[in-house]
């Protein structure tokens, strides 16, 4: 469930920082396209001192290009495309946004707060179970497809630095260090 490279990590704790990272990736294929979506959503939303960090999935090469030619990113928005250093930007992601597949678990390994979107009925089941059980927070059909909506989920969740701590360690708890297949005897 856990690539090796991961396994290796020494975990960081959230720590105020002067800059917040928050993380948006649908793993390798995106088929709702989620990413370009919140792209569309926060790209003019400014909060001081955030950093908004797009993962382009690898299918979509030709929107990453499309968005660094068409867009003067600001210092707030940073486009990524198979970076060699991923598993650095995980580990200092101060939130996550993503799907419910193999990278949600990365994420909760590495202890960081999580707000999920599944993509499928599958990543929906994980996130409705993850939820439920206050492993990570849901973002809901409805807010995902409201724009002001989603936008004060994300500055709420920025903000509220304790709602951030206790997402974090309960994420830290899903999946023991020393038998990370906990999750899949958790799930079954």
């Amino acid at each position: 469930v856990i690539r090796e490279n991961f396994r290796k990590c020494n975990i960081i704790t959230i720590k105020n920082k002067e800059k917040f990272n928050v993380i948006i990736t649908f793993g390798g294929s995106d088929p709702m396209n989620y990413t370009r979506k919140i792209f569309n959503y926060i790209i003019n939303l400014k909060i001081q001192n955030v950093i908004f960090k797009f993962l382009i999935p690898l299918n979509k090469k030709n929107e990453f290009i499309e968005l660094k030619q068409k867009y003067n990113l600001s210092p707030s928005v940073k486009l990524y495309y198979n970076p060699r250093n991923l598993t650095s930007i995980f580990k200092n992601a101060n939130l996550v946004i993503c799907g419910g597949g193999g990278t949600l678990y990365e994420f909760c390994y590495l202890g960081k707060p999580i707000l999920a979107i599944g993509q499928n009925t599958n990543e929906k089941n994980v996130i409705n179970y993850l939820d439920k059980n206050n492993y990570i927070t849901k973002i809901s059909s409805k807010i995902m497809n409201n724009e002001k909506l989603f936008e004060k989920k994300i500055v709420d969740a920025v903000k509220d630095s304790e709602f951030l701590a206790r997402l974090s360690n309960k994420s830290f708890t899903l999946i023991n260090k020393n038998n990370h297949r906990k999750i899949v005897n958790d799930l079954i």
